[in-house]
């Protein structure tokens, strides 16, 4: 969700600066903008959600875990700062974007004050019939008015 805000702010900050100031950011400064937003929205968003509960408890460390491959040589935080980078980068794809924005539409369908109600109302494919779930040209075979 981190990622979307950042793009979102990013967005409306590139186009406010290039209506209301007649100035157009260059492509890096964009990219270097969205970065900047993006470690500041990330972090906003994790101070808000640390409860007493967690807070108490100590994190496990996991610095001792072995790291395989080429990167195993940078350790632990060098996996991470590698998997947030391209992270960063899958949004520089428009394929993986667009699939980043389908995913989290989605998700946010599924977790939707609705989504309860829709889960109870679905029925299986089946349920008038194998002819009524075909295409009309399969075949040869004509649907036929299901008797209810």
């Amino acid at each position: 969700m981190s990622i979307v805000i950042a793009l979102a702010c990013t967005f409306v900050i590139v186009i406010a600066t290039r209506l209301l100031a007649g100035y157009r950011l260059p492509g890096l400064a964009v990219v270097a903008l969205y970065l900047v937003l993006y470690v500041a929205v990330a972090r906003i968003r994790r101070s808000g959600t640390t409860h007493e509960r967690y807070a108490k408890e100590p994190r496990p460390d996991h610095s001792h875990w072995p790291t395989s491959g080429p990167i195993g040589r940078l350790g632990q935080p060098g996996l991470i700062a590698v998997w947030t980078l391209t992270s960063l980068l899958a949004v520089l794809n428009p394929f993986q974007l667009a699939q980043i924005v389908r995913q989290a539409v989605g998700n946010a369908r599924l977790q939707g004050p609705r989504a309860t109600h829709r889960r109870g109302r679905q029925r299986a494919p089946h349920h008038r019939g194998l002819l009524a779930t075909l295409p009309r040209r399969v075949a040869g075979l004509q649907r036929r008015p299901h008797a209810a």
